[in-house]
Parts: structure tokens; C-alpha cells; sequence
């Protein structure tokens, strides 16, 4: 189902969700794929992710260019449109599906 999807939309939720959100965040930063990932921000909800993920940034244990392709909004309508509009940056690929 990724390799038909455009781009992933992360909405709040769970446990469930957040195993998602990080295993295609994961796949991205392996270089499987080079599509957005959208998280629809709903009253605060993803400020202490995104606070995590910028602090695994500055400790280094995650590569900056690894969230290129995270995109935040706020607005239910402007989020899809933004998917729609983002544009990869090159990526090198770790390693490709059939070696895991």
C-alpha cells in the first residue's frame, strides 16, 4: 500500500498511530520512499512530538535532512494541498526492501 500512496497523513491518536507515523518516517530516512508525511495539527497535539523530534536533531541522533519531508498544519483543507505541492529533495537509499 505505500508504494501506491502519494503521501501519509497522520491525524492525532494513539499508540497504533504513532507506530505508523514512525515506521514511515523510518522508511523515508532508509530511503524507501520520498513522499510528505502530514500530520494535522489539532489543538497543540503534535508540539511535543515535533519538540522530540527537533531535540533528536540537535543531540545528533537524527539527521536533519531526515525530517525534510515532515510537513505540519494546522488546517484540515491547506493540509492535502501542501502534500500535494511537496516537492522531494534527493535522497541516497540505505538499503533497498529485499535485503531486509
Amino acid at each position: 500500500m505505500t508504494e501506491l500512496a502519494d503521501a501519509f497523513a497522520t491525524l492525532p491518536g494513539g499508540i497504533g498511530t504513532f507506530e505508523e507515523f514512525f515506521e514511515i518516517l523510518t522508511w523515508g530516512a532508509l530511503g524507501f520512499h520520498r513522499k510528505p508525511i502530514g500530520l494535522l495539527e489539532v489543538g497543540g497535539y503534535f508540539d511535543p512530538l515535533r519538540a522530540l523530534l527537533d531535540h533528536a536533531v540537535r543531540a545528533g541522533f537524527v539527521r536533519e535532512g531526515e525530517l525534510d519531508h515532515l510537513i505540519f498544519a494546522d488546517d484540515p483543507i491547506e493540509l492535502p494541498s501542501r502534500l500535494l505541492s511537496y516537492a522531494p529533495k534527493t535522497r541516497t537509499r540505505w538499503i533497498d526492501l529485499d535485503q531486509t
